[in-house]
């Protein structure tokens, strides 16, 4: 018989293989759950035995339909896959992951040597609204925030664009955080959100991004090839249109995301959406706002970030609220990194202490 396996790179048989682990794992486990479940709603002085056949006879045919949804799902999912790759226009792209571990060189490159690195957009930005000196402003803060942002301009000049050492970053990093934490915000400048910001750059350990893959479309179809027709439609749709489905550069890594559910029409746009701030961390540059002395729409006051901490607390695994400031589009000329250390929590078995990175940013 046929394999799905076939012609799938070495990394699409292991993501395969691993699904499949969780699979066999959830038949194994899911009955215990529904048993428990179903106690909890039933209570114990009404589970009788004729329920107990009833209830066991409905868990088995969960659990089945369950692992049969599954088995679909990670086959769908792996038909798709091979069908993007074997449309790449190189062999490179044919065979290459969505994703790769950035070296401590590249971590270096795009976090502090580059000219579009994270600490030379957070200068730029933060510049821009405070002059070296307050240019003969009787204002106390305006005082405070110079003398601050001129320790971090001169403390980054010092070490320059050539750190070599990936191992001093982190401290680097928190170096600049301190110093901005004791700059004053305003309505223009969040000084304090760019500061617990550079907190989780500082403590990521594991930074990733995205191979190229190129934008493909798919051979052209009718609707009526896929079994519809002008009676099942209401003669709504012309069913004779000529369709083709768009695949774009980020397709695969979302589709692999979202492989048990097919239902997904643009897994890469769904994937933006849900990646951000547990898997993509933002940059600075939205804690600035984009015009002199204009306001920043969006507060960061002290009960916003009340609420930001507690759920980042409660609830790290799940993308941050567009209700708040954060913004993940990319700078431009630089390429995303991907990356948080709630994201370490889960790569590096929760060996990372997520609750002290968090109780720190709680202390401020």
């Amino acid at each position: 018989s046929t394999s799905i396996l076939n012609g799938a790179p070495f990394w699409l048989k292991k993501f395969c293989k691993l699904v499949t682990e969780f699979i066999a794992f959830e038949h194994q486990e899911l009955p215990k759950e529904l048993r428990l479940r179903g106690a909890a709603a039933v209570g114990a002085t009404t589970a009788g035995l004729q329920l107990d056949e009833v209830s066991e006879q409905e868990i088995e045919n969960e659990v089945y339909g369950v692992r049969e949804q599954r088995r679909q799902n990670i086959a769908v999912t792996m038909d798709k896959i091979k069908y993007v790759l074997r449309n790449q226009s190189t062999s490179v792209k044919q065979c290459q992951a969505p994703l790769r571990k950035l070296t401590p060189h590249q971590v270096l490159h795009r976090l502090w040597n580059d000219d579009n690195s994270l600490v030379n957009v957070l200068l730029r930005c933060i510049r821009f609204h405070v002059p070296a000196s307050s240019n003969g402003r009787n204002d106390d803060d305006d005082d405070v925030n110079a003398t601050h942002v001129n320790n971090i301009e001169a403390f980054i000049a010092k070490h320059g664009a050539n750190v070599t050492d990936c191992d001093t970053l982190q401290s680097k990093l928190l170096f600049i955080r301190d110093e901005l934490r004791q700059c004053v915000p305003n309505e223009s400048c969040y000084f304090d959100a760019a500061a617990d910001l550079l907190h989780l750059w500082a403590h990521t350990q594991c930074f990733f991004t995205h191979n190229a893959y190129d934008s493909i479309k798919s051979s052209p179809f009718t609707l009526e090839e896929l079994g519809f027709t002008d009676t099942n439609c209401n003669a709504r749709v012309n069913t004779a249109i000529k369709c083709q489905k768009q695949y774009g550069p980020l397709y695969v890594w979302g589709q692999m995301m979202f492989w048990w559910k097919q239902t997904v029409e643009k897994p890469d746009t769904r994937l933006s959406q849900c990646r951000r701030g547990c898997v993509y961390l933002p940059f600075p540059d939205c804690c600035f706002a984009k015009k002199l002395r204009h306001p920043i729409i969006k507060p960061y006051d002290p009960v916003t970030r009340q609420h930001f901490l507690e759920s980042l607390q409660e609830n790290s695994h799940c993308a941050w609220s567009t209700s708040m400031h954060w913004t993940f589009k990319a700078v431009s000329g630089v390429d995303k990194t991907y990356g948080s250390p709630f994201l370490d929590h889960y790569i590096l078995n929760c060996n990372t202490d997520l609750k002290g990175i968090l109780d720190q940013l709680r202390q401020y």
